[in-house]
């Protein structure tokens, strides 16, 4: 049966010796052997080959783990930003083990791929290909390794010449070189491409799965490597910038100590960073806290996050400093993470003590101030009352001088030589003078007690009605009123009516040398800016030099006998002003005429300071 069967399956002993006669040493196991020991022989055939089958598969799995092994314990070891040197050594290890004849090492930085490392067996130089390959940059889905990045899964190609349709520079340098196959890894942080393992040769080798297994490892390690690194490059940058802080800043727990301490807290405190890592900041410092102490900071920490305010600390010195404090509470990324506090110190010291003898100062100053306000309005109510009480008690022996005066004049007409009359005129004269003073006192020393009735006013109609009631003073003479536009304004109506009925008195007094006298009264509007209202003339002007006597009692820029007036009218105009927030200012030039500016407050548009406008194209004009 056996040899029958043997026959059937192989047709003779001696055509199985012919199949396996190419085994070393099959031709002597067979030689003892029968046509019916053939049988015996194919079953020690077969189980020879699955045995070395076996063999060679544990022998690549251990070749792949010993290769894994190698680069977790040399990426384990070397310090991620030494990563350019590692990785040239990690190819060597993976292309010996899956038989390519050199790789790449690519890495994402932003929109491009970079190619930071390279290997290529000794036996198969390609210079060429490091060159052209470490001086360019790949976008997504651009050549080889780009096509990786984009597919974010492991690439296999068999043949360069056939990628048609990609976007494949190095296709030329690849075929120069000798290449045909490639093998692309991506190595991934989460499902983020951070790089790409790149694998080439000159013959097609198909992965297995044990080749994916190392491979997907590695990759795993490599990205991981590639991620601490980016994080620790950041958190280097960070503490840099944060040493280039002007504010002393530290980073505590609790417990814990300090774990952070920049530069400027080294000159600030004077503790060095080895001297005050791992100590408390509050042991450190000797830290005062404000009203509520240590428990009130840390129950708004840990209500809003953030807390802000004064601290007291003591430096290494002994110095006691007030520090503007702001602290911040964060928790690590892991739920279990203990919390830390980032707490930025600004030395207000200086500052504060400056702060407390201004506030001094402004205390004392105030005083003063006070005290100083207090004697000046007992003063000025003194003078008033004096002013009053003089005003009414002239008025009697005034009227009586007056009286008298004009009844002798009467009674001695005739008889009196004309000297005599001359001088009882002089007498009359100055008695209307001084009654004329009096009453210009009595109104000045009241528009400080009148209380305001602010209401609109319309200047235009006022600045009629005021010179019309002067027609007394423009008797016999020329005078024109041009009213220009003037916009209305909020003011007390009756004393706007005695500022004007002053300032056109003025105008109409100093222009009678000319004939005929010109009166302009108007406003100046702007943008942002109080309205200046303005009356001119052509009158006599003045000295531009003398401009700050204009309103001060008693100032006359003009000789009595030439120009009547008591020199209160320009006074009172002024104090009308200023009750109305207003100020008010004069230009002139001798013998060309003279222009008087006010302003009023709440009456402009917009914001902002009035100028010193000037009068503006004056509309058609009206004589009175």
């Amino acid at each position: 049966m056996r040899g029958t069967g043997a026959d059937y399956l192989w047709g003779s002993g001696l055509g199985l010796t012919a199949m396996v006669g190419a085994l070393p040493w099959w031709g002597q196991l067979l030689v003892p052997l029968a046509c019916g020991g053939a049988w015996i022989a194919l079953r020690a055939w077969r189980w020879h080959v699955v045995r070395s089958r076996r063999v060679r598969i544990l022998a690549r799995e251990r070749m792949y783990r010993e290769a894994f092994e190698f680069s977790a314990l040399a990426m384990a070891e070397e310090n991620p930003q030494n990563l350019a040197g590692i990785a040239p050594r990690l190819l060597q290890a993976l292309c010996g083990v899956a038989g390519w004849e050199g790789g790449a090492f690519w890495e994402v930085y932003g929109e491009r791929l970079i190619c930071v490392a390279w290997w290529q067996s000794p036996s198969c130089p390609s210079d060429a290909l490091e060159a052209f390959s470490r001086t360019h940059q790949f976008t997504k889905g651009e050549d080889f390794a780009g096509r990786v990045w984009e597919l974010n899964a492991p690439l296999w190609l068999s043949e360069f010449a056939g990628a048609e349709g990609w976007k494949f520079p190095r296709a030329a340098a690849f075929a120069e070189a000798g290449m045909r196959s490639a093998y692309g890894f991506p190595m991934r942080s989460g499902n983020r491409v951070v790089g790409v393992l790149e694998f080439f040769g000159k013959a097609l080798r198909l992965p297995d799965a044990p080749m994916e297994a190392l491979f997907w490892a590695t990759s795993r390690q490599v990205a991981q490597l590639i991620e601490r690194r980016r994080v620790e490059t950041q958190m280097r940058c960070q503490a840099e910038l944060l040493d280039l802080s002007f504010a002393a800043i530290m980073v505590w727990q609790d417990p814990g100590g300090i774990s952070y301490w920049n530069r400027a807290a080294e000159k600030l405190y004077g503790y060095p960073r080895e001297e005050a890592l791992g100590h408390s900041p509050e042991d450190l410092l000797a830290t005062r806290y404000p009203e509520g102490g240590r428990e009130a900071v840390q129950a708004v920490l840990g209500k809003s996050g953030v807390w802000e305010g004064l601290l007291e600390h003591r430096t290494k010195s002994g110095m006691l400093l007030t520090v503007e404090s702001r602290m911040v509470f964060f928790r690590g990324a892991l739920e279990t993470a203990m919390g830390a506090v980032m707490e930025s110190n600004l030395d207000v010291t200086e500052q504060r003590r400056a702060q407390a003898e201004v506030l001094a100062l402004n205390l004392a100053l105030e005083q003063r101030v006070a005290e100083r306000t207090a004697e000046l309005e007992a003063a000025n109510r003194e003078l008033e009352s004096f002013s009053y009480s003089v005003s009414h008690d002239l008025r009697a022996p005034l009227r009586a001088i007056t009286g008298f005066a004009s009844i002798l004049e009467e009674e001695t007409k005739g008889r009196l030589g004309p000297e005599g009359v001359r001088l009882l005129g002089v007498i009359i004269q100055n008695a209307h003078r001084m009654g004329q003073l009096v009453n210009d006192l009595l109104d000045f020393a009241r528009l400080s007690r009148q209380p305001l009735d602010r209401r609109s006013v319309d200047m235009a109609h006022l600045a009629r009605e005021c010179f019309e009631e002067l027609a007394p003073e423009r008797a016999g003479r020329r005078v024109d009123l041009i009213v220009g536009a003037l916009p209305a304004c909020i003011a007390d109506a009756s004393l706007m009516r005695q500022a004007l009925l002053n300032l056109l008195s003025n105008a109409v007094k100093f222009t009678r040398v000319r004939d005929p006298g010109r009166v302009e009264v108007g406003a100046t509007v702007q943008q942002g800016c109080p309205v200046v209202y303005w009356v001119k003339d052509n009158g006599m002007g003045f000295d531009p030099k003398y401009a700050d006597k204009l309103f001060g009692v008693f100032q006359r820029l003009h000789p009595g006998d030439d120009y009547e007036g008591t020199g209160v009218g320009l006074a009172i105009v002024e104090r009308i002003i200023h009750r109305h927030g207003g100020r008010i200012w004069g230009e002139g030039v001798v013998d060309s005429g003279a222009t008087f500016f006010f302003t009023l407050e709440g009456n402009g548009h917009g914001h902002g300071r009035g100028g010193d406008g000037q009068p503006g194209p004056l509309n058609e004009g009206v004589r009175p």
